[in-house]
């Protein structure tokens, strides 16, 4: 059977009768071979005129022909030759030679897409089978073909590319989720959207393989028709992390610009949640809560979330265990947001979980809807502790229980209310009278009476909010590191086991290290421990050091300057022991200097104590023995020198001894102060034979 093909490639000449389109015939057998000699009939349609109404096929089984015509339009010109069917073609004649053109580039791209070469000229779709041999063909093959392609959708899937009929109406939520599912059925692992998609629904992801999963999306929002939330325990992600097969790990997920239309959470963890994975988000607004934790149900840990600008959410991040499964628990996120504030409940809330959390960043102006309360009746407070979503009223008004903690001894109640109460920007008081009986409206046995309260706004600068929710009371510890440029407030249980280093515009004390906090005025440094009060420990300045409470070192002796010396057993031999000077240390004007010295030996009864006020004046010494015992085992004696007050001791041979050696020493301290338990005290010789004298001394 003889094929023949019959093409214008020159498609579209002028109708003026001297202009030709070309008119061009190949002839193949059944083989593809070239038929030589085969004769072709042409006709055309009225108003057409051909060169040749006949034709015979050349050596290469080509032939040609011309047609002309005077008149503007499409007209049909057939091919027919014994033993073949029939082949019409379309041909063109114009006035304007750019639509000429025009048409023979529409031509060679219908020619071409008849054969697998024309696919370069069409789209491509995952859901399309394509021929073999296309590009189409070549992209759903997956990772095989498309490794050693260097094409745009080898490197990465468009969510474009899954435009449907739902993204025309403006609904990109089907298209978003075949892009991310397509992932690995493609085995391209990213995902990029440069436009602005509005969704119906939550979009998942899930199934990320071991090898991590890149999504870049430009902007997000909600549509309509997204489920509205009722509460702050409600709300619907416009994204879900997690599936029921594993952890997802190696998650990195870009947006620009995420609002969550005053219904919708922004990211939530589900099922087996996400761990050492990436998320930033840009600017975040309009969210319940931009980052939520507490529906997964096995570990998701060492997360990095970060942002640029996240205002006007209920909350920027809620972290909170899960409440079924495996070791639900979150711990080790980093949060670092450049900027986080104006957020009705606060910036972040730490529910009880996330230890061993990072926080940086800037924080401000957030909690607009918060009181704090601090109570002076709390009964019944452990029966709602722990709990979500209850509420409390005083009879008229109802807010939202959130949590209770206790702070250097005083109880206290966080409550939500239902619009903003801060002194700057609200109402600037709480609904709820000082001294009034608060009960729960779902839970019986619930009476608490507060007797202060703290609002946004209500310092003196009106520069204190509430940015970060420090929920531990319920756990053994915190264990959280916050470098941050400025808080205006961080509230909450076991501050003491957190570290805490940030400034803000009125308070100096606000860095802390568990619980150890560090203040410097210019002119006195000043220590203090946060877990018991506010006001410092211990103060140090040029003059002074000051410890506020007692000095306490339990059984450990105070001591100042050491000496010692062995001194045999005499009668009638004294020794110097020491010279005590007058000092120019420690002094107002010229006054002199007082010693307290004590004798300690290692047997009972031979110590001794005194206190002497030594002077020096035109070169020479005197002294004033204010107070003193001895022992009577020892003298002591004081003469005074040219060079200070000496200090003369002697063994003395008084006693019965014991033993048959002669002692030759014992031990003395000399102490400003000495607490010396009788319990602990030594019973040992009165003297041994290589006895030693101890002067430890304290001037003052």
């Amino acid at each position: 059977m003889t094929t023949i093909t019959l093409i214008c490639p020159s498609n579209g000449a002028a109708a003026d009768g001297s202009s030709q389109d070309v008119l061009a015939m190949t002839c193949v057998d059944s083989s593809g071979k070239a038929v030589s000699g085969q004769v072709i009939t042409l006709t055309a349609t009225t108003g057409v005129t051909l060169s040749a109404t006949s034709v015979t096929t050349d050596s290469t089984g080509v032939a040609s022909a011309y047609a002309t015509s005077t008149t503007k339009g499409t007209f049909t010109v057939t091919a027919a030759s014994s033993g073949a069917t029939s082949v019409p073609c379309a041909v063109i004649f114009t006035d304007g030679y750019e639509t000429a053109a025009a048409n023979r580039v529409l031509s060679t791209m219908q020619t071409a897409l008849a054969g697998t070469g024309g696919a370069n000229y069409v789209g491509w779709n995952s859901s399309v089978s394509y021929s073999a041999g296309t590009l189409g063909a070549a992209f759903n093959s997956g990772t095989t073909q498309l490794s050693s392609l260097t094409s745009k959708q080898a490197r990465w899937i468009d969510i474009e590319d899954y435009a449907d009929t739902n993204s025309a109406a403006g609904d990109w939520t089907t298209a978003i989720q075949a892009a991310i599912d397509a992932t690995n059925t493609l085995g391209i692992y990213n995902v990029r959207g440069t436009g602005s998609y509005a969704v119906s629904s939550t979009v998942k992801i899930r199934n990320v393989p071991s090898s991590g999963l890149n999504i870049a999306i430009y902007k997000i929002t909600t549509l309509s028709a997204f489920p509205s939330n009722t509460t702050f325990w409600d709300a619907t992600p416009v994204i879900s992390i997690g599936d029921t097969t594993g952890n997802i790990v190696g998650l990195n997920l870009f947006i620009n610009y995420l609002d969550g239309g005053s219904k919708a959470d922004g990211i939530t963890g589900v099922s087996y949640g996400y761990g050492t994975s990436h998320v930033h988000i840009g600017y975040a607004t309009n969210c319940i809560a931009v980052m939520r934790m507490g529906q997964h149900d096995y570990t998701s840990a060492t997360n990095w979330i970060t942002g640029d600008n996240w205002v006007g959410n209920w909350m920027g991040v809620y972290l909170a265990n899960g409440t079924s499964g495996t070791s639900p628990i979150v711990e080790a996120w980093i949060i670092d947001v450049k900027f986080i504030a104006n957020n009705r409940w606060g910036g972040m809330w730490y529910f009880d979980a996330g230890q061993y959390g990072q926080i940086r960043g800037d924080w401000d102006y957030n909690g607009t809807y918060l009181a704090v309360l601090g109570l002076s009746t709390t009964t019944g407070l452990s029966s709602i502790a722990g709990q979500t979503g209850l509420k409390l009223t005083d009879g008229t008004t109802q807010m939202e229980f959130l949590f209770y903690y206790t702070y250097q001894g005083t109880t206290y109640i966080v409550v939500a209310a239902s619009s903003n109460i801060s002194k700057a920007s609200g109402t600037g008081a709480v609904p709820w009278t000082a001294g009034s009986t608060i009960s729960c409206t779902t839970v019986t046995g619930v009476s608490l009476v507060f007797s202060t309260s703290e609002i946004a706004g209500d310092n003196a600068s009106g520069s204190n909010y509430f940015d970060i929710l420090h929920d531990f009371e319920r756990a053994p510890f915190g264990r959280i590191q916050v470098v941050a440029g400025y808080i205006s407030g961080i509230i909450g249980g076991n501050l003491y086991t957190s570290s805490f280093q940030y400034q803000n515009s009125f308070s100096g004390t606000t860095d802390s290290f568990r619980g150890f906090g560090i203040s410097n005025s210019g002119t006195a440094l000043s220590f203090y421990n946060y877990a018991l009060a506010s006001t410092p420990i211990a103060n140090f300045t040029s003059s002074y050091v000051n410890f506020p409470s007692k000095l306490s070192t339990a059984y450990r002796l105070i001591e100042g300057g050491a000496f010692a010396s062995q001194i045999a057993a005499s009668s009638s031999t004294t020794s110097a022991l020491l010279t005590l000077v007058d000092q120019s240390t420690d002094k107002y004007y010229a006054e002199g200097t007082m010693y307290d010295i004590t004798l300690k030996t290692n047997y009972a009864g031979t110590c001794g104590s005194y206190r002497v006020f030594v002077i020096s004046s035109g070169g020479s010494y005197s002294h004033v023995v204010v107070s003193t015992y001895s022992g009577d085992a020892i003298a002591v004696t004081f003469t005074d020198t040219t060079s200070g007050v000496q200090m003369n001791f002697r063994q003395e041979r008084k006693r019965r001894w014991l033993w048959p050696s002669t002692p030759s020493g014992f031990k003395v301290i000399c102490l400003r102060k000495l607490t010396y338990p009788r319990a602990a005290a030594p019973r040992c010789p009165l003297f041994s034979a290589n006895g030693v004298f101890v002067s430890n001394l304290l001037q003052t």
